[in-house]
């Protein structure tokens, strides 16, 4: 499963990809706009997105939905214990919002795994007492 986490800062989403096997594929930075974030996510195929609550834009949810995109917002998911602020106020340094949205899609990618592993399980269950 590829995952994408995106935090916003500085009047920038900074995202990053993870590839399937869990490398980092890219990351970039891309200015808060509709027309650029468009461009920028059109061109990739349907895939799970994840922004935490502090850095969630609404109009931004809306149109990666309205691309097929999975887009995940969860707050108690993505916010590590304890931290209490997270950058998503102009002049923050972009390497930190950088790695708010790596540290986004590897907790969306380890979700995943779980939540499939609890699948398999189940099924494996199931087909032992059917």
């Amino acid at each position: 499963m590829r995952a994408i986490g995106i935090q916003y800062a500085d009047s920038h989403f900074h995202y990053v990809v993870l590839s399937s096997s869990g490398e980092i594929a890219s990351r970039g930075a891309i200015p808060a706009n509709r027309d650029d974030l468009r461009r920028a996510f059109r061109a990739i195929e349907p895939t799970c997105i994840a922004m935490d609550s502090t850095s969630s834009v609404p109009w931004a949810v809306d149109l990666l939905s309205d691309m097929h995109h999975a887009v995940h917002i969860d707050s108690r998911l993505l916010l590590p214990e304890g931290y209490s602020e997270l950058p998503f106020a102009e002049g923050v340094d972009a390497s930190v919002a950088a790695a708010h949205a790596e540290r986004n899609a590897r907790q969306l990618r380890e979700r995943w795994t779980r939540g499939i592993a609890a699948l398999r399980a189940a099924s494996q269950e199931t087909a032992i007492y059917a």
